[in-house]
């Protein structure tokens, strides 16, 4: 795994093993800002100072987290993100992304290293950057959100489906994943990723998600993904 300088100035992680990167080479944090946090609706959220909920699906280097704890401490907006992964980028490459430099609040990059560099307590909630409640559930996203004593109905106002593609992980785009995630967002809730297959699009649509293709980073994907639950 090495560090990738994408072009917007900032950096993202290259797994050479899967041959793809966490983030689009166009841009890492234009992506995390424009496709997560702006199109998902939670920016807008956070700034009118209503309490959010949302749930990350592929946590990666926590670059999308890191983005929205930003605007929910500029905010003093209640926040809970919770965040599913199976694998953890070493913390010795995480540093090398230098993601303070793209952030407002001081000491937040400290802070997240610090707490990532601890045994990751899975289902334990923790509140180390206020206003925000980190919850980490480690495991296979496809079981996990099955279980409906950890993640239950309605529960969240936005999703960042953010796992790697559907030739690397196919299991969390089948139509019974998608199904698992629109009983987990609550009604008007959005669903937003950086994919726009065809069919993709067709499995969210036959579940009764309402789907946008919005325009993309510039310089970056022409369209992304936005699907609200009805």
């Amino acid at each position: 795994m090495k560090i990738k300088l994408t072009n917007d100035g900032s950096r993202t992680l290259y797994s050479e093993k899967l041959n793809a990167s966490y983030h689009s080479e166009s841009g890492a944090w234009s992506e995390s800002r424009l496709v997560y946090l702006e199109h998902s609706g939670v920016d807008s959220s956070l700034g009118s100072g209503d309490t959010t909920n949302v749930l990350e699906i592929g946590l990666g280097t926590g670059m999308n987290f890191l983005v929205t704890a930003d605007r929910a401490i500029k905010f003093n907006t209640p926040l809970t993100y919770t965040a599913i992964d199976n694998f953890r980028p070493p913390t010795t490459l995480i540093r090398e992304l230098s993601l303070q430099s793209q952030l407002h609040t001081p000491g937040l990059e400290t802070a997240w290293l610090n707490y990532y560099d601890q045994p990751i307590q899975h289902a334990q909630p923790a509140t180390w950057v206020p206003p925000v409640v980190f919850t980490p559930l480690v495991g296979q996203a496809e079981s996990l959100i099955q279980d409906e004593n950890l993640l239950p109905s309605c529960s969240f106002d936005a999703i960042y489906l953010d796992a790697f593609s559907p030739a690397i992980s196919p299991e969390l785009w089948t139509e019974p994943f998608f199904g698992d995630l629109h009983r987990v967002l609550k009604t008007g809730g959005r669903l937003t990723t950086y994919c726009v297959k065809s069919v993709v699009q067709k499995r969210l649509k036959s579940l009764g998600f309402h789907v946008q293709t919005p325009a993309g980073p510039e310089g970056g994907k022409r369209q992304v993904l936005l699907a609200t639950k009805d």
